[in-house]
């Protein structure tokens, strides 16, 4: 079953783009799945059979909620039975403002994930709602409790981030800093403050999301064009920062890409990448 997607409710939308379910079986022997990096920060609901973050020395179980955060190298989960989430998609600023008292010091771990608040975990009862819209109308019931208390990222911050963003990454970021009357200092203050990342970390990690959707959306353009587009220096340059965030070259993705097509939109947001 493809993902579904839902828009936010207009009081969330400054804080999130969109709410996902996906809903997936995995069996013997395709039991592994990678999450892999992009520039949201993900609030996610676990209401189907539990799974776990395989790490080097053991896998680690995942609660019924937890945040996933901007990865830097892909997250690794491995399950058994039927996977059912439902994710709220937060921009990068979004986290602090909405969720900030809910969540616990300190910062992501070395996987990329942090634990809330217990309040925030979904009712048991929704592990037997076999209806997507269900799950999301209860899961935005509750970030809208949140978003009566929660603050506006400061406007100088705001456009920072988005300045990277919808430049996919691609401007010298001295240029944008000018562009945006700002020293080099202080572009670092707005984006670390609203994103908990550098400016050029930010950067990198969105021109990977954006070769990562050009490449699941039109498989048959050239590399080098891809390369082009999204600012790197050349085609090898973006082989390695490809395989950087995600542990695989390009085109080591594109020869999985007939089977992923099959079951995910191309659409922006974080994909499940079979092991």
């Amino acid at each position: 079953m493809a993902p579904q997607d839902f828009p936010p409710h207009p009081r969330l939308a400054p804080y999130l783009h969109a709410f996902t379910v996906i809903e997936r079986r995995f069996d013997h022997p395709h039991t592994t799945f990678d999450i892999l990096p992009d520039t949201t920060i993900e609030l996610v609901w676990n209401v189907g059979t539990d799974f776990a973050v395989v790490r080097p020395d053991q896998h680690h179980a995942l609660p019924s909620c937890y945040v996933v955060g901007l990865l830097q190298t892909p997250l690794r989960i491995i399950a058994h039975g039927l996977v059912r989430v439902v994710r709220a998609q937060l921009y990068p600023w979004g986290l602090r403002p909405l969720l900030g008292t809910m969540i616990f010091s300190p910062p992501f771990d070395s996987a990329g994930l942090l634990w809330v608040d217990q309040a925030l975990h979904p009712p048991g009862s929704l592990k037997y709602e076999s209806e997507s819209g269900p799950l999301v109308a209860e899961m935005e019931h509750v970030l809208l409790k949140q978003v009566a208390s929660a603050s506006s990222a400061p406007p100088a911050d705001f456009r920072a981030v988005q300045s990277i963003l919808d430049r996919h990454g691609a401007s010298e970021l001295q240029e944008l800093a000018r562009e945006l009357a700002l020293s080099d200092r202080s572009l670092r203050r707005h984006v670390q403050r609203a994103a908990d990342s550098t400016p050029k970390a930010l950067a990198r990690l969105a021109r990977f999301e954006y070769v990562r959707n050009r490449l699941w959306a039109q498989p048959d353009t050239p590399l080098a064009t891809v390369a082009l587009e999204a600012g790197y220096s050349d085609q090898a340059h973006m082989n390695r920062e490809y395989r950087r965030f995600s542990q695989r070259t390009p085109r080591q993705f594109l020869a999985d890409m007939e089977d992923l097509r099959a079951l995910f939109t191309p659409k922006s947001g974080r994909n499940l990448q079979d092991d």
